[in-house]
């Protein structure tokens, strides 16, 4: 991966999850998501583990990125990770397969299953992100400590979760 960068933001409890079992992420929108990935002609299917995807230039650790006040601090993911994404999305899964929000579906989610260049693809997806939300990427199967390339959190998991309180208002004494 040259030029971007795959992490997963998590919380104290996900970290306990990883570094024990193994972390896997949930759906909450499930019937959302599996129409979503029938358009794009991908099976549903649990366990998985979300990825958020960056550009190798940003900051994943930035408490200002939704992500990080959403779920915590990032995992970094080690490379080979790339390999097994099977599905990724321009926005965050859960949103982008709302109808609610009523994006196209095969404009804004990938099938990778059979891509050979996913970074490539990610790059583009990378390219229709809003800023409210991050690009998404999805491997089935669990996390687990053989796939951390990095995690500054690992030996203070609340350290991790204090960057979910963080108030815009406090921005300037930062």
């Amino acid at each position: 991966m040259k030029r971007i960068q795959l992490a997963v933001h998590m919380n104290a409890r996900g970290r306990e999850c990883l570094y024990g079992e193994g972390f896997c992420s949930t759906d909450e929108h499930l019937e959302s998501i599996k129409e979503a990935f029938r358009k794009i002609n991908i099976e549903y299917s649990e366990p998985f583990f979300c990825i958020a995807v960056y550009r190798k230039d940003e900051d994943l650790h930035d408490i200002k990125l939704p992500i990080v006040r959403a779920f915590g601090a990032p995992v970094i993911l080690k490379p080979s990770i790339l390999n097994r994404i099977q599905v990724a999305c321009a926005y965050d899964i859960q949103n982008g397969a709302s109808p609610e929000n009523n994006y196209d579906i095969r404009s804004i989610f990938r099938n990778l299953q059979n891509v050979s260049d996913k970074e490539a693809v990610l790059l583009e997806l990378l390219t229709m992100r809003i800023p409210q939300s991050w690009s998404e990427a999805r491997v089935f199967g669990c996390l687990t400590e053989s796939d951390v390339l990095e995690d500054r959190y690992r030996q203070d998991y609340s350290a991790a979760e204090s960057l979910m309180d963080f108030d815009e208002s406090e921005e300037d004494t930062l």
